[in-house]
């Protein structure tokens, strides 16, 4: 079995990741995979510059690269979360996989927004403004950037993540 997990910032996905780990799946993040090539290349860990390395591996190695290098980490008979996923081209590589099904993690702004203060990373956005502005840079139309718009439309399962973990533990279980 393969669940692929997108999502908006601070919306649930590594929870929702977390919850299927405790089921057996393996968890794959490429966002992961972008930071392995980083330290790779000794480019500093930002949000920014994990998008810019993105971007720029997309361009240079194809849409789907990291979906295929996430495909290349799986071995017979386990089961996959893959998470971070933010372009169209990384969908369709992974709906290859048999049985792959393919979530969306939603949850209401404002929620997002007091997760984002409460968890306090140096990089994430704090006000409305600067999360809608990071936001904006993750739905481009250009087919090598991240497309976080279009993916979402993509989804075969859609998630609200915004009653608390019980609920959204129940959710998790009905994949």
């Amino acid at each position: 079995m393969f669940i692929g997990i997108t999502g908006r910032y601070a919306a649930g996905k590594d929870t929702v990741a977390k919850l299927l780990e405790e089921q057996g799946y393996i968890h794959i993040s490429l966002s992961d995979l972008i930071r392995e090539q980083m330290r790779f290349e000794g480019i500093e860990l930002t949000r920014d510059n994990i998008i810019a390395t993105g971007d720029r591996l997309r361009r240079e190695e194809g849409f789907a690269v990291l979906a295929k290098r996430a495909i290349s980490k799986i071995e017979d008979g386990k089961k996959y979360v893959f998470s971070s996923i933010r372009n169209p081209a990384e969908v369709e590589m992974l709906r290859t996989l048999p049985g792959f099904k393919f979530v969306n993690v939603i949850a209401p702004i404002k929620s997002r927004l007091a997760r984002l203060q409460s968890r306090n990373r140096e990089q994430d956005p704090f006000t409305l403004e600067d999360l809608q502005t990071k936001e904006g840079l993750e739905t481009t139309n250009d087919p090598s950037r991240n497309q976080l718009h279009k993916v979402e439309k993509m989804a075969d399962v859609v998630i609200e993540n915004a009653k608390g973990i019980e609920e959204l533990k129940e959710k998790v279980l009905r994949l």
